[in-house]
Parts: structure tokens; C-alpha cells; sequence
């Protein structure tokens, strides 16, 4: 089951006002002329400001596959006058609050018990894919609703305490106040360097490894990195090295194997080996690859339950395969064929102006990952949307540029900008170049699918037009796209490097 998420955008306006409209949802959700207003408000842009509902509510819709089921809303709580007092104590210390709405508006999607994985998952995008300083969730069922209660918890979420609500729709009705925590990740992911190899073997000696044991990993090690098949992963925060993952992508059986997976004993119970392990899953889809498999030592038991955890089913165990009364104990988690089946109902079409939003926000949602990456040299400027949104418009009347977009039911899945370009003088490889930068898919798992599709109808227009050879603009860290150009033939040409000159600024992001 893939469940995505995306701002709600003007084509998704009938749709949900489709929703309010339902029976289910007027029962519970807060139907008022002022929060009718709000929503339209957003969808618009923010155009007016909204004076009941002060225009901080962000709405999202979540979609399977590629249908939309729910309506999601969220805001950053912080201590103000008309916050109910109840909610002071329970705010975030070390990072952000955000509150959350939620709704199930498609019927045929209720009963199929979506609302917990819709929350859980949810909570997840928010962390990694649009504000990581988030650690702290708030929501607020009435006591009229103990469904959505349970709901919650199930979810994650925790009854902290109950209040009474003195105001809007739902004024003298009860509420549970509910909070769910997590711990803030202020690691990102990279690809393995040279100097990443001490903190590894360290790591690995206050871990308790064995001599010979250390010394496989780093044989393993050098050897991946030489290895077309072969990735190495490290977790830092600033230039520490947290943790690390290594993993050979098999080619015969299409499977990828994980040669080694350690965090530092300072450093667990935050995440850091769910991210090593999501990360290198989702390089092995990108791949191709039909699933992961690990083994681990039998008395690993703490490891054996995280791989459980994570959905990985025992496979085999092999006797005295570490060393003799030692067994080993072989996991394997095989991917669900349907989340990569492709969308044959994707239309390429030319861009039109009703289709900026989207490409904007779409955008928006790289810019903060690419961000989080190289947060100088990628720092979002503070009208970025506004100016990209512009840009959009103005190059729909160049001559020298094509824009198309992706779309299935009603939903943008992705974008592509070619620009045809002369070569320097000093180089003449015998026609025009097409340069593609902006290139976006909704999902990283689309990039097989739908960025294919963009990519070979819009080769085929700049063909026509003179052009003899493709130029694409990506980002080191963008693991994803790298490994689908790589599959499209495309061959590493130049690289840039960034160094910064003098002492960062204190950007927050």
C-alpha cells in the first residue's frame, strides 16, 4: 500500500468540497462558513487573509496509489492568548508543534482500517520530507467521537488530558487533548568517503566487535566502493559519523544484500538505523532490485527483532556460520510488486498556466530535501516560491524552452524543463543541447515510471528541433534520480564542488 501526500492545490477544490458535503464528515468535522472560507482560501493561494481561522492552516491530501482518500490540515502550535491553557505544558521544548486535522472523505475507503497507517505515515512525511524540526504532534478528538479516539492511539498518539473548547464549532464540547513525540533527527544521510572510515572502525571497537570481524567490514568496505554494485551509507550529524550501512545490489537474483548495518551504542533509540535501512530499500527499487536480505549472528537478538520490525521475514538459519556454535540467522524482506507497477494512464502534456502551483510545490518539496543535503549552498530563498512561480510563467512564452507535465486522474505526478541551448564557442559537438533542470516526480518511486515518460517525450520534441545530445542537472545526494539516469544511459560528466569561505551563517531550516 503506497500512501503519498501533496498540499491541496485548486484541482482538488470540487473534490473536496465533494467531502464536506458527506454525511460522515458533517458529523465530525468542523463544517463551518468560516473554515469553507479558509480552505478555498489556501487553495487560492492565500490571496485574502482568513480572520477566523488567521490563515495558518497547511491542507494536504493523501492519496494510494493514485487516488485521493483523505484530507489532512496542520499548523504550528506555539504559546498564545486564545491556546487553550491545557496545551502550554505539552508543547515542544526542542522543536516545532504542529497540530493536526484529519478526514477519511472517500467512502469506499472506510472500514478498511486506514486511519492509523494514513496518521502514522503522515507524520513520518512531515519529518522527512517538509520540516525536520517537528517532534511533537497535537490532536484534539472531541469527546462526542470516541471512535477517532481510538483511532489515535492506535496511531501513536498519547491522551495527555481533557479540556473544554470555549470557542468556535465545536464551544462547549469536550476534548481529549492527545500528543504524540519523537525524537528530533538531526542526522542526515551521505554516501561514504575516505575519511569516513576511522569513525566507522571506532564505532565498530566500542560496539565490541571482534578483531576479525572489524577487519571484514573494512575489506567489505573498500571493496563496495569500487563496485558498481556496491553503495556504502553513513548518518552525520555535523561531521560526526552516527552510524553506517553497506549493501551489495545483487544483479543475478535481484536481490540486495546488507554487509554490515551499526550505529553507535551513543546514538541508538533515535531512528538511525530505520533511516540506514529505508534509505538503502529504497536505493534497491530504484535499482530494479525485487528485495533486501541480512544476515545476523543467532544471539543478536536485539538485531533480530529490529529486522522483524521493519517487516523482514526469517528466511534460513545456517549452522555455525559465523563461527563454530555460533549460527546465523538469514532475514529477507521482498518488495510488493504493485508499488512499482507502472501508471499507464499518465498523460504527457504541454504546461499550462493552471499547472504552476503544483510544479511550484513539487519544487518546493526537493528544495527542502536538497536542502537538508547542502543547507548553504542549497539555502531556500525566502520568496523562493513566489520567484520560481514567475520564472514558470515567463518561460512559457520561450521559444527555446519546452514544459510538460505528467497527469493521472486529475493528480500532477511530475514535470520536465528542457532548454534548447547552443554549446560555448569553444566546443562544437554539432547541434544544440538539451538542458534539462528542473525535473521533478511526486515520488521517488516514480522516477522509472512517469520521469521515463516525461524524459522520452520531451528527447523525442527536442530531436525534432535540432537538439544532439542531453544535458541533466542532479544533485549528488539524489540517490534516486542518480540511479535512474544511470539505468537511462546517462554517463557522469562534470561534478562541482562547494567549500564554504568562512564561518556558516545560523540559518534556521
Amino acid at each position: 500500500m503506497n500512501i503519498y501526500f501533496e498540499k491541496a492545490t485548486l484541482s482538488h477544490k470540487d473534490l473536496i468540497f465533494e467531502w464536506l458535503e458527506k454525511s460522515h464528515i458533517k458529523e465530525f468535522w468542523d463544517n463551518s462558513s468560516e473554515h469553507r472560507e479558509d480552505i478555498k482560501n489556501f487553495l487560492e493561494s492565500r490571496k485574502n487573509f482568513s480572520k477566523s481561522f488567521g490563515s495558518i492552516f497547511t491542507y494536504w491530501i493523501g492519496s494510494i496509489e493514485d487516488e485521493p482518500y483523505c484530507l489532512l490540515m496542520t499548523s504550528e502550535v506555539t504559546p498564545a492568548p486564545e491556546l487553550p491553557k491545557e496545551w502550554n505544558p505539552y508543547l515542544s521544548k526542542t522543536g516545532k508543534t504542529f497540530s493536526i486535522g484529519f478526514m477519511i472523505g472517500e467512502e469506499n475507503f472506510l472500514g478498511k482500517g486506514l486511519a492509523s497507517p494514513t496518521l502514522r505515515a503522515f507524520t513520518r512525511f512531515i519529518r522527512y520530507y517538509v520540516d525536520p524540526s517537528v517532534d511533537t504532534y497535537i490532536i484534539d478528538p472531541a469527546d462526542t467521537n470516541p471512535r477517532a479516539k481510538h483511532v489515535y492511539e492506535k496511531a501513536g498518539f498519547e491522551t495527555v488530558t481533557e479540556f473544554m473548547r470555549e470557542s468556535d464549532f465545536f464551544k462547549d464540547i469536550k476534548h481529549f487533548l492527545m500528543i504524540k513525540r519523537l525524537h528530533h533527527k538531526n542526522y542526515i544521510i551521505h554516501s561514504f568517503v575516505q575519511i569516513n572510515m576511522n569513525p566507522i572502525v571506532e564505532i565498530l571497537n566500542n560496539v565490541g566487535w571482534a578483531p576479525q570481524y572489524v577487519e571484514g567490514q573494512k575489506r567489505s568496505i573498500e571493496k563496495l566502493i569500487l563496485d558498481e554494485e556496491g553503495d556504502v551509507f553513513v548518518a552525520k550529524h555535523d561531521d560526526h559519523v552516527l552510524g553506517f550501512i553497506q549493501v551489495q545490489h545483487h544483479q543475478w537474483n535481484r536481490l540486495s544484500y546488507i554487509h554490515g548495518l551499526v550505529v553507535s551504542p551513543d546514538h541508538r533509540q533515535q531512528g538511525i538505523a530505520a533511516t540506514l535501512l529505508t534509505h538503502v530499500e529504497q536505493v534497491a527499487r530504484d535499482r530494479g532490485n525485487r528485495g533486501v536480505f541480512v544476515d545476523t549472528p543467532g544471539d543478536n537478538y536485539g538485531g533480530r527483532a529490529f529486522y522483524k520490525a521493519q517487516a523482514y521475514a526469517e528466511a534460513y538459519i545456517m549452522p555455525d556460520f559465523y563461527e563454530e556454535g555460533l549460527d546465523g540467522v538469514s532475514y529477507l524482506k521482498l518488495f510488493k510488486q504493485e508499488n512499482r507497477k507502472a501508471l499507464p494512464s499518465a498523460v504527457i502534456r504541454p504546461v499550462t498556466t493552471a499547472d504552476i502551483i503544483s510544479m511550484v510545490s513539487l519544487s518546493d518539496q526537493k528544495r527542502r530535501i536538497y536542502e537538508k543535503a547542502q543547507p548553504q549552498f542549497w539555502h531556500r530563498a525566502e520568496k523562493a516560491n513566489e520567484t520560481q512561480s514567475q520564472w514558470f510563467k515567463e518561460l512559457l512564452s520561450q521559444e527555446d524552452h519546452i514544459l510538460l507535465i505528467a497527469e493521472a486522474n486529475r493528480q500532477i505526478l511530475g514535470f520536465i524543463i528542457g532548454e534548447l541551448k547552443r554549446a560555448p564557442e569553444v566546443y562544437d559537438p554539432g547541434g544544440l543541447t538539451l538542458m534539462i533542470d528542473d525535473f521533478c516526480v511526486k515520488d521517488q518511486e516514480l522516477w522509472a515510471t512517469i520521469g521515463k515518460k516525461l524524459l522520452l517525450d520531451l528527447q523525442q520534441q527536442a530531436k525534432q528541433r535540432g537538439a544532439i545530445q542531453i544535458l541533466i542537472v542532479c544533485g549528488h545526494h539524489d540517490v534516486s534520480k542518480r540511479q535512474f539516469l544511470k539505468k537511462e544511459n546517462f554517463i557522469l560528466t562534470a561534478e562541482w564542488y562547494v567549500k564554504e569561505m568562512g564561518t556558516l551563517i545560523n540559518r534556521k531550516i
